[in-house]
């Protein structure tokens, strides 16, 4: 557990699918902050399309020591059954909206 503040970013699955996002958190990284100080919060929107290569790029995101979350989980698609191959330290549940009829 990190000491001292922490930071939160929310990325989008755009961010994430670019081939230079991993390179791009190692160079904030280089400007003294504590990798385990961010978390990178994530979106079920990133798995849709290809899934494995969206667990791949968790993963090497996740090698460089950042946490990992989900956010809004249960507003998509995936299942918890579907967070096993995922490199997540988190889950932010999401809110159901109820449309008020009648």
């Amino acid at each position: 557990m990190p000491l001292g503040p922490t930071i939160s970013v929310n990325c989008s699955a755009r961010q994430i699918a670019d081939p230079h996002f991993v390179s791009d958190v190692r160079a904030v990284l280089a400007t003294r902050l504590a990798p385990g100080s961010l978390t990178l919060e994530i979106t079920e929107s990133v798995l849709i399309g290809d899934p494995n290569a969206a667990a791949a790029r968790l993963r090497d995101i996740k090698s460089t020591g950042v946490r990992l979350a989900i956010d809004d989980f249960g507003a998509g698609y995936s299942s918890l059954g579907s967070l096993q191959s995922l490199p997540v330290d988190m889950l932010k549940i999401g809110k159901t909206r109820r449309s008020s009829t009648g």
